[in-house]
């Protein structure tokens, strides 16, 4: 994964500018994403990818759909002058938008139907040395707070919202959404191997005013298997990616 060139079977991914490097979970989450979108059969659905780095996500979500716009914020120069690269050299380079800028400062006359992000995961954790890393893995940059935020400014009533977290961060995740009435449809918990705890969770939620905990659909994943080294269930999911499987 830590190449300067993540290639995939339909598109490539240079990495060597951006802090956040393409990584298993991202393409679990990439693909499980892809998955569920592709499934909402939304009409010319217009997507916006909050925090995209390498434009992998985007990406992944391409290869998955016909009709559509996504369009890919990034705040760090390097990496959304890579992500655009990366966008432009990929067969579906007139459906993808690279926008530099804050999502704190951004707006849109339009809003979108589906929101993705792999948000900056660590809240109050050690530092790194490099304000690159910093930004891309600590949310003082972005609190989940204020991602939800942003999302609901940004999203059709109805819209959808899908994110990668640490499993540290469900009750912050549950908490705010009640909050802010955004419902969490469905919640996918992620092991590495059947025998570690559940690291990240994959989250759909969507904006709606009545919502209760209780109606959250629970699933599991585990990654690592004997298929290839992953289980089925991943298999599954990176089989249209990866090139070795």
């Amino acid at each position: 994964m830590g190449q300067a060139t993540f290639t995939c079977k339909q598109f490539a991914v240079k990495q060597d500018q951006c802090a956040m490097k393409v990584s298993t979970d991202a393409c679990i989450f990439g693909a499980w994403a892809a998955q569920k979108i592709a499934k909402l059969s939304l009409s010319s659905p217009r997507i916006l990818d909050i925090g995209t780095g390498t434009g992998l996500l985007s990406l992944m979500i391409a290869q998955q759909l016909t009709d559509f716009s996504i369009t890919a914020i990034e705040i760090d120069e390097a990496a959304a002058l890579q992500a655009k690269d990366n966008f432009n050299k990929s067969p579906w380079s007139e459906h993808l938008f690279l926008k530099k800028a804050d999502i704190n400062l951004y707006s849109n006359e339009k809003q979108f139907d589906v929101i993705i992000s792999n948000p900056p995961f660590y809240e109050r954790d050690l530092r790194a040395n490099s304000p690159a890393k910093n930004q891309a893995f600590h949310d003082s940059s972005l609190t989940l707070s204020t991602l939800l935020i942003a999302s609901l400014k940004l999203l059709k009533p109805q819209g959808y919202l899908f994110l990668i977290l640490p499993i540290t961060r469900k009750e912050d995740l549950v908490k705010y959404c009640l909050s802010m009435g955004i419902s969490i449809t469905t919640c996918c918990e992620v092991k590495p191997s059947p025998h570690k705890r559940i690291s990240r969770i994959l989250v759909e939620c969507r904006i709606e005013r009545e919502i209760s905990p209780k109606n959250i659909h629970t699933t599991s994943l585990v990654i690592q298997g004997t298929n290839n080294g992953y289980s089925p269930e991943a298999f599954a999911l990176l089989k249209d990616y990866y090139l070795h499987l």
